[in-house]
């Protein structure tokens, strides 16, 4: 790097208005000399005000120091040349996030999905921006993109563990249980207790479980026998099983209903291996 400034420096000793070179010199100064990457950013743009990279770089320099307002001003400079500039819009929502202006970073969040829905550098914002506005269904939505494209990710993971547990979702579907799998299989990321609430919760709501845990009396013998068998064969239920020793009240009930039905031998022998497992 130093050989690189040394080197544009030269040139631009030789060619002063080359704006490029000013450009370059701020990127290269950027990380070790924040005075003198404003000063080549600023030459930059008084050379040329009409290359949407000074500005954008100079937004950045502000936004990497703290100085939110100055990077805004600038990321929307880069906008006003360019109206499909993407990384500017995501900065912006990124500012934004750290402002708590979740309207604001959605907004611009929106405008790059308009642009182009498949930029995935967006998911994680957008993830992140929907939980904090209480919208958990497309938090989860953003979420499980980004497991399917990072599926090894713990980052991503544990974000997904935070939504699952301050929202409940509305029913546990194919790809977000094989996400909830991907999150108890992976060390480091989450306790399994602090999950098990919302899980079941969602599980409860699908399959109806609150009318078993009740006890019903309208329920025939016949259902409970399919309902358990559903259970035992959920793979996230015996996850939980395995790995959260002491469940919530509710799930202590079913549990314990499940022992009975077990003990009044309502299942076929072709289970035995499941009920096994169980026990």
């Amino acid at each position: 790097k130093d050989l690189s400034k040394f080197n544009f420096e030269k040139s631009l000793s030789l060619y002063s208005s080359n704006y490029t070179t000013c450009n370059m010199l701020g990127v290269l100064y950027s990380n070790d000399h924040y005075e003198k990457a404003k000063v080549y950013f600023k030459k930059a743009i008084n050379i040329n005000p009409y290359i949407k990279d000074a500005f954008y770089n100079l937004g950045n320099l502000y936004k990497n120091n703290f100085e939110f307002k100055k990077a805004i001003i600038n990321f929307k400079k880069s906008i006003s040349i360019d109206d499909k500039f993407i990384k500017s819009y995501l900065n912006l929502s990124s500012i934004y996030l750290k402002l708590d202006n979740y309207e604001a970073a959605l907004e611009n969040l929106e405008i790059i999905m308009k642009i182009d829905p498949n930029y995935t550098n967006a998911y994680k914002n957008l993830a992140i921006v929907y939980e904090k506005m209480g919208k958990c269904d497309e938090a989860l939505r953003y979420n499980n993109k980004l497991i399917n494209l990072n599926p090894k990710d713990k980052t991503i993971l544990h974000n997904l563990s935070i939504i699952l547990t301050k929202y409940c979702p509305k029913i546990i579907y194919p790809e977000l249980s094989e996400n909830i799998l991907k999150i108890l299989e992976t060390e480091g990321v989450c306790r399994p207790s602090s999950l098990i609430k919302p899980i079941f919760l969602a599980l409860f709501k699908e399959s109806n479980f609150n009318e078993i845990l009740k006890n019903n009396n309208n329920i025939t013998q016949e259902n409970y026998k399919i309902f358990y068998m559903e259970l035992l064969n959920n793979e996230v239920f015996m996850k939980f099983l395995e790995l959260c020793p002491i469940p919530f009240l509710k799930v202590e009930i079913l549990l314990t209903n499940i022992r009975k039905q077990i003990l009044m031998n309502i299942y076929d022998s072709e289970n035995n291996s499941t009920l096994l497992k169980f026990q």
